[in-house]
């Protein structure tokens, strides 16, 4: 399948990439001594006081954090990129709506990590993420994907459901997680409104010392496997739908 190099509107809610890492210094003065060069480079900081904010799919192991309870929980912002230091991860996030795309982003994500390593800040990377989330307004995700679900012969419907699947590839793990027309409440929304989530984690973890070029190859290798998993899932007409450009 040719995989679109983009679509418009992107839908795109969240758009998250997390290192984990080990410090070459204690964490609590890793966002103070980062931020001096974050600054020189041009980055605004913007506190954030409020309470966690966590993505877990069913255990620890593979939840992302995007908030702590802590006067260190404000953000980096620039360009309409965002990053925030989360314990032992530096968590990076597009602004929502403002998704830059993935040539800049990874630029920018390539840029900071390198800095970090090249200040003695991160010993070694151990785990890098993706986590797109997609939101789509008034569709039932289920009947515009390739993959046919039946319920009603037995008793039940397909409104407000979550199917949830993994598999691997290559050391990486990859889950999808599909929310069908859910009803949220939301104040800035017409009453009514039911929203389907296309929610697309996966991982590596490196269970060694790895170069920092092999870790932003992982890294791109896979952001391609949410997207091709992205836009395999659709169907053809859904895709058409979605103005995609090759």
């Amino acid at each position: 399948m040719k995989i679109p190099r983009k679509i418009s509107p992107d839908n795109l809610k969240d758009t998250i990439v997390e290192f984990r890492f080990s410090s070459a210094i204690p964490l609590d003065l890793i966002p103070g001594k980062a931020s001096i060069e974050f600054f020189e480079l041009g980055y605004e900081y913007i506190p954030l006081n409020k309470p966690n904010i966590s993505f877990n799919q069913g255990n620890d192991e593979n939840a992302i954090t995007l908030g702590i309870n802590s006067d260190r929980s404000g953000f980096f912002v620039k360009d309409n990129v965002r990053i925030q230091f989360v314990n032992d991860s530096i968590v990076f996030n597009c602004l929502q709506d403002k998704y830059v795309g993935w040539e800049k982003y990874f630029r920018v994500i390539q840029e900071i990590t390198r800095l970090l390593v090249k200040k003695q800040l991160v010993k070694e990377f151990k785990k890098v993420a993706v986590r797109y989330i997609s939101v789509f307004e008034n569709i039932d995700i289920f009947q515009n994907i390739k993959v046919g679900i039946r319920v009603a012969d037995i008793g039940f419907g397909l409104d407000d459901s979550v199917l949830r699947l993994s598999r691997e590839e290559e050391n990486i793990k990859i889950f999808l997680t599909l929310t069908n027309r859910a009803k949220r409440p939301n104040h800035n929304k017409k009453a009514g409104t039911q929203t389907s989530l296309v929610d697309i984690h996966a991982y590596h973890e490196f269970h060694s010392t790895e170069s920092y070029d092999n870790v932003v190859s992982v890294l791109d290798k896979i952001h391609k496997l949410e997207k091709e998993t992205f836009f395999r899932l659709l169907t053809e007409d859904f895709l058409m739908s979605l103005n995609p450009e090759y």
